[in-house]
């Protein structure tokens, strides 16, 4: 999915977020929207597009372990929605530059990456929903 999307979704996703919680703040919304839009595709100056360090939370999700708050919440979330926007569905597009990445040469094949990328998905939306439910 192209730039543009991600941002749409993302953004419209984060607006009613906004709507919604009094506790989520106008800067919260902008550096989780940069983060979910921009960081996962930052591997493509590295010529390594989906390799498995930025298509999944695992960054985001390492902060929210030693320091919970919301920010990385929505950060989480954000990229989460960012992985989400990037399962194919189509088999024959499972191949090659859309199949999560291990090392240069090897990677996941495309069951494996659509699963990878909704287990990422998943795991970002229930740690959002947890932290809504209990400490906003």
């Amino acid at each position: 999915m192209n730039f543009r999307k991600h941002f749409f979704i993302n953004l419209t996703i984060l607006l009613i977020l906004w709507f919604l919680l009094t506790d989520i703040t106008f800067s919260m919304i902008f550096i989780a929207l940069f983060w979910g839009v921009l960081i996962p595709d930052a591997d493509h100056k590295f010529k390594r597009h989906r390799y498995f360090l930025f298509h999944s939370i695992t960054f985001p999700l390492l902060a929210f372990i030693f320091e919970p708050s919301t920010l990385l919440a929505l950060m989480i979330f954000s990229q989460s929605l960012h992985l989400l926007c990037d399962i194919r569905f189509n088999r024959s597009k499972m191949i090659g530059f859309y199949t999560i990445k291990i090392t240069k040469h090897r990677g996941l094949n495309g069951i494996n990456s659509t699963i990878f990328l909704i287990s990422n998905f998943i795991i970002g939306l229930t740690i959002l929903t947890v932290w809504v439910w209990f400490y906003v």
